[in-house]
């Protein structure tokens, strides 16, 4: 069973009206993908600030679980979504896809990962969480 770890930043928001938000709900639309297949992954942030939240980048890293060495980094990506305008005390599902390769060089891409993700506004950190995947 994958497993799922989430650790939310909230940040007050100081005078003046700076972003703060945090992370109500995330994940995969599923937990196991074949190669080849387009996945779809999700945040849901809720604006905890009394400024809207325009801009949000999600910095995704994946590692595979190798039999022999452990965990091992098989890359990274940031995703930025733009004109977001997440009203204070509005709360908003964010979606991307990714495309899993059949293989990668040379080298079939089935197996088990897991993705962190970290989530800011500009500077402010919204919070991070972790998912296990597996493809097959």
């Amino acid at each position: 069973m994958p497993t799922t770890t989430v650790v939310p930043t909230v940040t007050a928001a100081p005078a003046g009206g700076a972003v703060a938000g945090k992370i109500v709900n995330y994940g995969t639309d599923k937990d196991t993908f074949k190669r080849g297949e387009r996945a779809t992954g999700f945040i849901t942030v809720q604006n905890t600030g009394s400024t809207p939240i325009n801009d949000i980048t999600a910095s995704v890293s994946a590692s595979a679980s190798l039999p022999v060495i452990g965990s091992t980094s098989v890359g990274s990506k940031d995703y930025t979504f733009n004109n977001l305008n997440i009203k204070p005390g509005q709360t908003k599902r964010i979606e991307f896809t990714v495309d899993i390769p059949s293989e990668y060089k040379g080298v079939s891409t089935a197996g088990d990962y897991d993705l962190h993700v970290t989530v800011r506004s500009g500077n402010t950190d919204i919070g991070s969480f972790s998912k296990s995947v597996k493809v097959t």
